[in-house]
């Protein structure tokens, strides 16, 4: 989501963690050139969080990612331009974990550089790694209304997340995520990216949106589903 100046974009951010009881944020596009913690601190709502920034450059960019540091332990930082990289340790369940949180540019040749950027970085991790935010890029021409996309692009997109064995997860509630124009252009560039093994520490994982209120691309919320199939047979035994 992006986030610019405004009390009433800090109180939205704010009741979108309350009420989702949000572990880790990821906000793109902040237009800050500095976050500080009294800000941070409004966002989160409570004292129990850790937080890592890049400053915006001129009126646009910016990243920002904030976690709870009693479920989430950090260990190393990197840093871009276009993401921001960071790894810990759940803190219940001990699993090792990179979260990247990624602005990508409208530049393609500058995409072209992350995604290769990426790729040599999670070579080198090979363990559970969960990727958010907003590529600039579709990964089919159905995932745009209203103009046209690079098919070498796309290609490009493709491989990255095919070569990297990543799974890009469904999104439900919605076909796009960014609207310009009042809905003239319709693209689907934020999305989460995960690794193959991801499912095997936090099974029944979906992805939803929320509404829309003071952004031009819609919040979207990784949750585990708790789900319920009814009570058990009284006599759940069997018999040869």
């Amino acid at each position: 989501m992006a986030f610019g100046k405004g009390e009433v974009k800090v109180k939205w951010v704010n009741d979108l963690i309350q009420k989702h009881n949000l572990a880790v944020v990821g906000i793109q596009e902040t237009k800050r050139k500095h976050m500080s913690e009294m800000l941070i601190r409004k966002l989160w709502g409570s004292s129990d969080f850790e937080f890592l920034s890049i400053d915006s450059q001129g009126n646009g960019g910016g990243l920002l990612s904030i976690w709870n540091n009693s479920l989430f332990s950090k260990d190393t930082v990197l840093c871009s331009e276009d993401c921001l990289i960071f790894t810990g340790t759940w803190i219940e369940n001990k699993t090792a974990t990179c979260l990247i949180n990624v602005y990508a540019s409208q530049i393609p040749t500058r995409r072209a550089e992350l995604w290769m950027f990426l790729s040599s970085f999670m070579e080198n991790w090979r363990r559970v790694v969960a990727l958010f935010g907003d590529f600039n890029d579709v990964r089919d021409v159905k995932e745009i209304k209203g103009s046209n996309s690079d098919s070498n692009d796309i290609l490009k997109f493709n491989r990255f997340i095919n070569n990297n064995n990543l799974i890009d997860v469904g999104i439900g509630g919605t076909k796009y995520t960014w609207v310009i124009g009042g809905g003239v252009k319709l693209p689907k560039l934020d999305r989460f990216l995960v690794s193959d093994n991801f499912g095997e520490f936090w099974p029944n994982f979906e992805v939803v949106t929320d509404a829309r209120l003071y952004s031009d691309h819609k919040p979207l919320i990784m949750k585990q589903e708790k789900r319920y199939y009814g009570q058990p047979p009284l006599n759940s035994s069997t018999h040869g």
